[in-house]
């Protein structure tokens, strides 16, 4: 197992992850330029009913609010503490004076380049080469399925329609399904961090001298990779 990044290779990583994300961008950018004069693209290509809903939550926190409250209600009722991400994220629109929808996009950017970096993070700690951890990387950033092979057939097969099981389609869609994926891959990472960092204990070395060699980014990138 290894954990260590050289820097040469964070560049790599960055250089290949803006232009993976780059790609995800292109569509949105050219359903703007397209859009009829006398309609307005509303931002969202990935299940709009969705993406409304997440835009209409942001619009809430943009207005003020912590709390959650169900519009389509005509009762009166408390707020919940929930759906808090795109709460926090209008709020975050309105402190900038910046429009829901790029915010939005802005933040999905953000979250699917923090994804592929924890992706690649995360296969420093397996033992590959550096030519299988690149391609690994890029089969994971491009990874995509075939499903667009049965499509004349009539058949949508699930890589089409569910992006979360998708890396480049869950880059594609929102802001919240690469960050929950990006989570998930750096509870791993602390897991396996730590202890592969921990001085092993001889037969001879008593466990009150074990004792942690480095910090967690230390760990992943501190020393020059030799292979």
């Amino acid at each position: 197992m290894s954990t260590v990044i050289p820097g040469k290779e964070i560049h790599w990583v960055l250089l290949w992850s803006t232009l993976i994300v780059g790609l995800t961008c292109l569509p949105y950018l050219y359903a703007y330029l397209v859009a009829p004069d006398d309609m307005q693209f509303t931002g969202l290509l990935s299940n709009p009913m969705d993406g409304n809903s997440y835009l209409a939550k942001m619009r809430q926190g943009a207005q003020g609010s912590w709390l959650f409250h169900l519009p389509y209600t005509s009762e009166d009722h408390d707020g919940a503490f929930i759906f808090t991400y795109y709460l926090f994220l209008g709020r975050f629109s309105a402190l900038l004076g910046l429009p829901l929808i790029l915010t939005y996009h802005l933040a999905r950017v953000v979250n699917s380049l923090i994804l592929l970096f924890v992706a690649y993070c995360f296969l420093s700690l397996i033992n590959l080469d550096q030519k299988s951890r690149r391609a690994t990387f890029l089969l994971i950033g491009f990874s995509s399925g075939l499903g667009w092979l049965a499509v004349p057939f009539d058949v949508f097969a699930p890589d089409l329609w569910v992006p979360e099981a998708i890396t480049f389609y869950s880059i594609f869609a929102n802001p919240h399904f690469p960050l929950a994926v990006a989570l998930m891959l750096l509870t791993f990472i602390f897991v396996l961090v730590p202890l592969e960092f921990i001085a092993p204990a001889g037969p001879q070395t008593s466990a009150s001298s074990v004792e942690p060699s480095g910090g967690f980014w230390r760990g992943l990138w501190s020393t020059p990779s030799k292979r």
